[in-house]
């Protein structure tokens, strides 16, 4: 199963995204994360967050127009043409996404399932997109309407008691291509919030790109922005991740090895203390410390008194 064509809009998306990847100087203007939870029952659910400063277009604008940015413009090439900042402008992203026919008809289809809402935290302006238990083979109308802004084609599949997440080899994402060294591929990572998560029902066996962690794959900018292609293998059967699990119950095993000698010196030493050796005080509770017994001045135990004489 392959992504549908970028819809206009999303190629616009796509391009700004390009642009302010390769502008160093837009450091936190950007952030893309996208994640996706795929079930056993050939469903999946998907969460994407796509925005940009506010002040984006004036950024570029003012970036693309120095010495450097002219150059960039210039390695850009055709991927800047029909890119006009004066028109974009990331406050209205939710309104040309909601007025979108793609994203209407995937509603349509599935209502209660499909959440569109504006994104602000008060650096970054968007949207904020929530797809719930959708039929995977809609998967690619749906990437295409969220997670398509960064223009990666791509399919998963499920068979033979596995999906399979493939992201084809793509010159396109080369950033020698763009005047991007391995250095400035760093810096690039720093600058901007990019991140791609796959989730499957059970672990993960193949993942060349990427961290993989018990059931879910995270890809960041440099990945992404890697020609070559990337193939993602995870079982379709619910399974336990058990390292962390094993990890933090040894931990707590140990913390209650320590915590229990501990306690059981304290008992010692707390009976220890209540068996003194102090002499016993006498009858009229004066204290006898310091004393012996036979030393003038040393109290006697008291007896009883005699009996009155006649």
């Amino acid at each position: 199963m392959s992504m549908t064509r970028t819809s206009p809009l999303m190629r616009r998306v796509r391009e700004a995204v390009l642009v302010g990847v390769t502008a160093l100087a837009l450091a936190g203007c950007v952030r893309l994360d996208s994640s996706t939870e795929l079930g056993s029952d050939d469903t999946f659910s998907q969460h994407t967050v796509i925005a940009f400063a506010p002040d984006l277009a004036d950024q570029l604008r003012t970036q693309l127009g120095s010495d450097a940015g002219s150059a960039l413009s210039s390695r850009l090439g055709a991927l800047a043409d029909g890119v006009s900042l004066d028109s974009f402008d990331p406050a209205q992203l939710y309104d040309e996404l909601s007025a979108s026919s793609q994203l209407q008809t995937l509603a349509a289809d599935h209502p209660g399932q499909v959440d569109l809402k504006p994104y602000d935290d008060g650096q970054l302006v968007g949207v904020d997109l929530t797809l719930t238990d959708l039929p995977l083979d809609v998967y690619d109308q749906a990437a295409s309407a969220a997670g398509g802004a960064l223009g990666i084609s791509g399919s998963i599949v499920h068979e033979d008691g596995r999906y399979v997440v493939t992201i084809p080899a793509d010159d396109a994402r080369d950033p020698s291509a763009l005047g991007l060294t391995p250095a400035n591929l760093a810096l690039v990572g720093n600058a901007v919030d990019v991140s791609v998560r796959f989730t499957f029902p059970g672990l993960v066996t193949e993942a060349p790109a990427g961290t993989a962690e018990g059931r879910t794959v995270t890809l960041g900018i440099a990945d992404l922005l890697n020609p070559a292609e990337i193939r993602i293998v995870a079982s379709d059967s619910h399974q336990i991740y058990w390292t962390p699990i094993l990890t933090w119950g040894g931990i707590v095993l140990a913390a209650i090895v320590i915590v229990g000698g501990a306690t059981l010196l304290v008992l010692q030493d707390v009976r220890a203390r209540r068996r003194s050796r102090l002499p016993v005080p006498d009858a009229s509770h004066e204290s006898r410390i310091g004393t012996l017994p036979d030393e003038p001045g040393a109290s006697s135990p008291a007896g009883p008194e005699p009996p009155p004489t006649a």
